[in-house]
């Protein structure tokens, strides 16, 4: 679809073009998991392994691919695309698929039932919660380990600031010994008969 039509035009090409990469992504995902079964996953019953392509056909799709690209670019550079678009796009991709444990897969989310939704959630929830422990016991074995090599550092740190304490006061009482002494020759020198 060219630049010159509406808003409206340029969105549902943009989400006919979404639509089809999603379904050939789906499509290439299960084909993957006929092809690379994983231990302990089930394969969809209605999974199909996609076809071999050959170089030549590679080649070709290469150079499609790099020549809509260069279209994408020109209309972006001349303000047909805008960079809006694309995440206005991305995040109604990331929206489309919801993974649903039940069924071990990805589904498009409008076809979820609420049931498949809340378990979605709360499958999301406890993924987070697990690598928050996994993180917070990570962090906490490093913090341990660096008290342990800092921990020499930090006694030393310690003795120096005392030390430093030390050496101020005792440069402040040699301060106030040299004034007293200067104050006692002066009362000396005054008060002796000359």
């Amino acid at each position: 679809e060219g630049g010159g039509g509406g808003g409206g035009a340029k969105s549902k090409a943009l989400a006919k073009a979404s639509a089809m990469v999603m379904e050939e992504m789906s499509l290439m995902l299960l084909s993957d998991a006929l092809k690379h079964p994983v231990k302990g996953g089930t394969v969809p019953t209605n999974a199909k392994a996609l076809p071999h392509v050959d170089d030549d056909c590679m080649a070709t799709a290469r150079s499609l691919v790099a020549a809509e690209l260069a279209r994408v670019n020109e209309e972006g550079a001349s303000g047909g695309i805008q960079p809006s678009d694309y995440a206005e796009m991305l995040q109604e991709a990331d929206r489309g698929l919801v993974y649903v444990p039940e069924a071990r897969a990805h589904k498009p989310a409008s076809q979820l039932k609420p049931a498949e939704k809340l378990a979605s959630v709360r499958h999301e929830f406890e993924v987070a919660m697990a690598h928050l422990s996994r993180d917070r016991k990570r962090v906490t074995k490093a913090e341990a380990k660096i008290q342990k090599l800092t921990a020499g550092y930090a006694r030393r740190a310690d003795t120096l600031a005392k030390e430093g304490l030390g050496m101020l006061e005792e440069a402040d009482a040699t301060v106030v010994e040299q004034s007293t002494y200067a104050l006692m020759l002066e009362y000396e020198a005054t008060s002796l008969p000359g």
